[in-house]
């Protein structure tokens, strides 16, 4: 039963925190204070003030978002989530570690799906200035043309797939991308997305203003309407899961750990059933390579434990070496050299150069039928051969038997065409 007084208290507070924090930045586009939504600081004092708390850290508080929580508190009471009617005690670094969530939460929410907007709704003007267009070419004006403006301020007009007569409408479609251009006060690159995601929210927010606009205008009942979306992550009870580590277990539980790694896994293996996960007893786990790191996972219901995974080791390339061979016998010609009639000689590179053909259907195979004799590993051959062409003089060389079998002899061009008779295919 505490575990689940504990889940309701977490997602009660975060709920609560991004119901406030998504008002405030609606009603405050364009503040600077936005900067700090994607820090996990921020969400902890908001969860503070959500809790009647005093906050810890003002840093990450501003004047601002403290008056704007007094107002919203005075419309919306209930906002407020006292914990002197929830007496839980120990629930910190879980809510530290939910806070994370939340700010990683809201970074990628607008990193991962600013260019994607941005496109559709260019995609969505653009088809009132050509209704006749496809969309899918629309897409890719929006993309080669008016996205390359708000990145390089510069692009081309693609005439690949507009023509000339169609850059007539290029007056209409300037205001549009000046429009978003005004409200970003940065380029809208990879980088500084990642670097500052919240300067791109009101260029986001003039984005939905103007769908809603074409909602509302909107007369045709057999169209379409424009798809909106929300300017920031939806606020939900349906939280995934809270983390509890040794300190939460111990408020939940009421036992005690002496704090080193032996006594906090000796508190979670007297709690919880190690024995599915393989463990028939406490030494077991102690000593096992996957060291438990004394922290778990749950949605209420059930328990997610959590253990490092092992880095995979890398596999070596492979290097075919000459260990069964010394110089002397590479240099000097083997008996066996000496008595066969077209090698009596040894190799001599000044006289020529050793050459390896391979086919197409050679090439990336594990084995290879050669006069009805299965060979070795083809690929790994060929990759040895290409490294030691590159480092020495060896010649390898490709030959693609199909597109030989193509070429004339007489006049070197690849003019023969596959004729089909009854019997067979030919060229």
């Amino acid at each position: 039963m505490r575990y689940f007084h504990f889940f309701d208290l977490l997602v009660n507070v975060l709920f609560r925190a991004q119901l406030f924090v998504n008002a405030y930045i609606v009603n405050n586009k364009d503040s600077i204070d936005l900067a700090v939504i994607t820090q996990q600081n921020f969400w902890y004092a908001i969860s503070q003030l959500i809790m009647g708390q005093k906050i810890t850290n003002k840093a990450y508080i501003s004047n601002s978002v403290a008056l704007g929580f007094e107002d919203f508190k005075a419309v919306h009471p209930s906002i407020v989530f006292f914990l002197k009617y929830n007496p839980i005690k120990s629930y910190s670094d879980a809510l530290s570690a939910a806070c994370v969530v939340l700010a990683t939460a809201y970074l990628n929410h607008i990193v991962e799906n600013f260019q994607r907007r941005v496109l559709y709704y260019l995609t969505v003007r653009l088809a009132i200035i050509y209704p006749d267009k496809p969309k899918g070419l629309l897409y890719k004006l929006a993309d080669d043309f008016c996205w390359e403006l708000l990145i390089i301020e510069e692009s081309k007009w693609p005439t690949k797939y507009f023509d000339l007569v169609t850059i007539q409408h290029i007056a209409q479609i300037l205001p549009i991308c000046n429009g978003l251009q005004a409200r970003l006060p940065i380029l809208s690159t990879v980088k500084n997305l990642a670097a500052s995601p919240t300067k791109f929210v009101p260029a986001l927010a003039t984005i939905i203003s103007d769908l809603e606009k074409l909602c509302d205008e909107h007369e045709d009942d057999n169209s379409k309407m424009p798809r909106r979306f929300s300017l920031m992550p939806t606020s939900s009870m349906r939280w995934r899961y809270i983390s509890i580590n040794t300190k939460a277990l111990q408020a939940i539980t009421k036992h005690k750990s002496d704090g080193t790694y032996k006594g906090n896994v000796s508190l979670f293996y007297s709690i919880f059933n190690f024995k599915k996960f393989g463990y028939e007893s406490l030494d077991k786990v102690l000593k096992s390579q996957n060291k438990f790191t004394c922290c778990i996972q749950t949605d209420g219901f059930g328990e997610c434990f959590t253990f490092p995974r092992k880095a995979k080791e890398e596999k070596a390339t492979i290097q075919l070496g000459l260990e069964d061979f010394s110089d002397q016998e590479i240099q000097e010609p083997s008996a066996e050299e000496n008595e066969r009639v077209a090698c009596k000689n040894k190799f001599q590179y000044s006289n020529s150069i050793p050459l390896v053909v391979f086919g197409d259907g050679m090439k990336n195979k594990d084995t290879i039928a050669i006069r009805d004799h299965v060979s070795g590993v083809m690929g790994t051959l060929q990759k040895e051969l290409l490294q030691r062409s590159r480092q020495f003089k060896d010649v390898l060389v490709g030959i693609n038997e199909f597109r030989a079998s193509k070429v004339c002899n007489n006049c070197k061009q690849k003019r023969l065409e596959q004729k089909k008779s009854r019997e067979a295919h030919a060229f």
